[in-house]
């Protein structure tokens, strides 16, 4: 689930690249599409360590990747707040 919801993330970010749009323009767009899918993903994040069952444990392969998230969840999304702020530490907010 999360990973097509990041996967799609990066998918829009280079439909946004192709097109041409400027940092700011790049911005606004994120902000409309990607705002509401970080939002639910990071509840998403949440809800799988305060489920008693089925929830992913903390010590598990997907516990530590949430655990990762939760932790830099601010800088991961700059991208929603500040024009020209890369995805991620290796993506170019210039390309």
């Amino acid at each position: 689930m999360w990973l097509e919801q990041l996967r799609e993330v990066y998918e829009n970010d280079a439909l946004a690249r192709e097109q041409g749009m400027s940092p700011e323009q790049r911005l606004h767009f994120h902000q409309v599409r990607e705002r509401p899918r970080m939002k639910d993903l990071e509840a998403w994040f949440k809800k799988q360590f305060a489920e008693a069952e089925g929830g992913a444990p903390a010590n598990s392969g997907l516990g530590e990747a949430i655990l990762y998230m939760q932790k830099y969840w601010d800088k991961l999304t700059l991208f929603l707040r500040q024009a020209g702020a890369p995805l991620d530490n290796k993506s170019s907010s210039e390309r």
